[in-house]
């Protein structure tokens, strides 16, 4: 094994473990500290290894891409706006967050530019990997009947500490298994791609379920052909439903009866309004079009509520409300090029790859404006990974190879 290969393989382990890091939060009275000085020491640890990782892998072929560089322009961009309003400490958790996805997608990225073939296998070690602790977790905390009960509905959490970031992550890693059961048809790619389903639907996060569901059936479209292809499209819905609702202790099924039950939106989606409403009824002009910058939402949602620690909990929301007009410009634009870019090349590129593109940016685009995950390093560092792939197939987002002097 090279070096190179080496370290690559070391990396990909190291993001893997993610996915058990958050139980040294738990564990955090026993060593004397909070569960934020944890979770914060995770956070630099990740930043610092991602920045490491990428410098090291940086030589004569390495590339990056556009959508790199046009993201790291937007948080500077907030990061900036926020210092500029005295809230530099409150941003700078968001910053490293953030900036740990961009490096974390430029390893990649770079690597399979490299050496494609070698660094897909890697990254398929990932995505196995990951996928078997997440099960493994979710089955030793439902033996051991470790959940919460919120929203009307018993819910799992995982190792995340959060129903609706556990099932965020599970669905990302789901992504990328189906990805490769659609390129390959091996039989563990689908049962590990049945198993996160279960996963997600045990955190009983209503969203997410269905975006889960959708994406098997779009898997199971783009695999199948001729009968078996009119079949899904006709039979899968049928059968999704059956499964979420007869299925022995799902509270998603639950939930969604006892909102159709009660005629009446829940407290979640309350909570959900109230935050929309309280927004934008309460900011300011310079607010909307400049921003409050990175990380100062909550910050803000507390001044005019007196509510701790309350997130955006909207993909678009927080782009709008910390990012401002020109970063929401910016950010429509990002999506809007590799929407075309994608639209050019569907009819040439396979169909694992036309997949792999929908389901990672499209799809998530959707589910995101529901929920905002990107507070949870067990959501970002896969999704980094994923987006490298889906992008690596597509030159017209390629910068120019760097070039060492």
């Amino acid at each position: 094994m090279s070096r190179r290969d080496f370290l690559a393989s070391l990396h990909v382990i190291f993001f893997s473990l993610v996915f058990l890091f958050g139980y040294l939060e738990e564990f955090s009275p026993f060593l004397n500290l909070s569960e934020r000085t944890v979770r914060v020491t995770i956070i630099i640890f990740i930043f610092l290894y991602s920045i490491s990782a990428t410098l090291l892998s940086i030589n004569k072929e390495w590339t990056s891409s556009i959508f790199a560089l046009s993201a790291l322009l937007l948080i500077v961009y907030a990061f900036l706006v926020s210092t500029l309003r005295g809230g530099a400490i409150d941003a700078l958790s968001s910053f490293l967050r953030l900036v740990s996805f961009i490096l974390i997608f430029s390893w990649a990225y770079g690597i399979l530019a490299i050496n494609p073939q070698r660094s897909r296998e890697l990254l398929e070690k990932f995505f196995v990997f990951s996928a078997s602790l997440i099960i493994l977790q979710t089955l030793v905390d439902y033996v051991m009947g470790r959940y919460v009960f919120m929203n009307g509905g018993e819910r799992y959490y995982g190792s995340v500490g959060s129903p609706i970031g556990f099932a965020a992550s599970a669905l990302i890693v789901q992504i990328g298994i189906i990805y490769f059961w659609v390129e390959s048809s091996r039989k563990k790619y689908f049962l590990l791609m049945l198993g996160l389903l279960w996963v997600v639907l045990m955190t009983g996060t209503r969203s997410i379920s269905v975006f889960s569901l959708l994406l098997i059936w779009v898997g199971w479209l783009f695999k199948s052909t001729g009968w078996l292809k009119l079949l899904c499209f006709t039979a899968a819905p049928a059968a999704a439903i059956l499964l979420v609702f007869f299925m022995p202790d799902i509270s998603v099924a639950s939930r969604i009866s006892g909102t159709i039950s009660d005629g009446s939106v829940d407290n979640s989606t309350q909570f959900r309004i109230f935050i929309l409403e309280t927004y934008f009824s309460n900011i300011r002009s310079d607010e909307v079009f400049f921003g409050l910058g990175l990380g100062q939402f909550h910050k803000w949602f507390m001044e005019q509520t007196a509510i701790v620690d309350v997130a955006p909990h909207f993909e678009f929301l927080w782009i709008l409300s910390e990012f401002g007009l020109f970063g929401s410009i910016l950010y429509l634009a990002i999506g809007a090029s590799l929407a075309l870019g994608f639209l050019s090349r569907f009819r040439y590129s396979p169909s694992s790859q036309n997949f792999l593109f929908l389901s990672a940016f499209l799809i998530p685009q959707t589910f995101l404006q529901l929920a905002n995950p990107f507070y949870f390093y067990q959501f970002y560092v896969p999704y980094a990974l994923l987006l490298a792939m889906a992008l690596s197939n597509f030159d017209l987002f390629r910068l120019k190879a760097f070039k060492k002097t």
